[in-house]
């Protein structure tokens, strides 16, 4: 996973790139830009993936138990960045006008996420008084968009171009929670497995720069920004119980709700549930799954 540093030093390879891309051209005499020509575009790259239900989930739960049971040991962690991959066809309207047709794949997760408490070892004399949740949580989204694409300058071995466009954003939520809890001699733990789905749509534009290696094909670098929200998820958690046989399952919606924890404190929660309401819930609402934001992506175009 790319934290802030690493994203830091890509975009700063990549304007080093950029710089250098138009001075190598004229000194190797790449050949002309056909944009007469159909284009497929095949790339990847990596996504500012920090907004959304799942981060304020984190730092919510990360207060809570600091709040209320103190020595917890390890917390929970956030979505930073996440990557995808895009194929896409663009047909000529115009000289330096096109119409593109993509599909692409997006996908953040966090794997072994851990929020562990020992509050045990505050007792006089210590006691064996443990709780955790290990989260393994992974979003991915199948965007199919329609883009405009637009050059700058003349047919050259190197130019900019400019896209826009919107889609429909099939999105998909995957959690899995391990609980384990014990007090003194009593154990708890049990697993639950989520999966729900949902789409949107989205829209994106940005620039990007081309550049012709070699007959038919060009290598290209591309920044845009995208705004795709996603709610309404509907799925399933099954939970099943260490030590029984049985599962239980509901199917329900996603929501980010609270839950009256006892008589001073409330938790926020992120699950698939059906039924909150009553005086043991406030602020239910339809979960957001935000795969808006930037993303830097690199790639070949072939002129057909």
């Amino acid at each position: 996973m790319i934290h802030r540093s690493g994203t830091s030093r890509l975009i700063f390879g990549l304007a080093i790139f950029i710089l250098i891309v138009p001075i190598a051209s004229r000194l190797w005499g790449a050949p002309v830009i056909d944009f007469s020509k159909l284009t497929i575009k095949l790339s990847g790259g990596v996504n500012d993936f920090r907004n959304g239900d799942f981060n304020r989930y984190v730092e919510l739960m990360n207060a809570f138990y600091g709040s209320y049971r103190p020595n917890t040991t390890s917390l929970l962690q956030k979505f930073n960045s996440g990557w995808e991959g895009w194929g896409e066809v663009y047909v000529p309207l115009a000289p330096k006008l096109s119409l593109g047709l993509g599909c692409g794949y997006i996908q953040a997760k966090k794997l072994e996420n851990t929020l562990a408490n020992d509050y045990g070892r505050n007792r006089n004399p210590p006691i064996v008084y443990t709780l955790s949740y290990v989260l393994d949580t992974k979003v991915s989204a199948v965007p199919v968009t329609l883009s405009l694409s637009y050059v700058w300058g003349e047919s050259d071995a190197i130019f900019l171009y400019a896209t826009a466009g919107g889609g429909y954003y099939f999105g998909r939520w995957n959690n899995t929670i391990n609980y384990n809890y014990q007090y003194i001699s009593y154990r708890y733990a049990a697993k639950t497995a989520e999966t729900a789905s949902a789409g949107a749509f989205g829209f994106h534009g940005g620039i990007g720069l081309e550049w012709k290696i070699a007959g038919r094909f060009s290598l290209f670098f591309e920044g845009f920004g995208r705004y795709a929200k996603i709610s309404g998820f509907e799925g399933n958690r099954i939970t099943t119980v260490q030590g029984s046989r049985t599962e239980s399952t509901v199917h329900g919606t996603l929501y980010f709700y609270e839950h009256k924890y006892n008589a001073q404190y409330w938790e926020t929660l992120l699950s698939i549930a059906n039924g909150l309401s009553g005086d043991n819930y406030r602020n239910v609402r339809e979960a957001v799954v935000d795969f808006s934001g930037w993303t830097f992506r690199i790639g070949w175009m072939v002129r057909l």
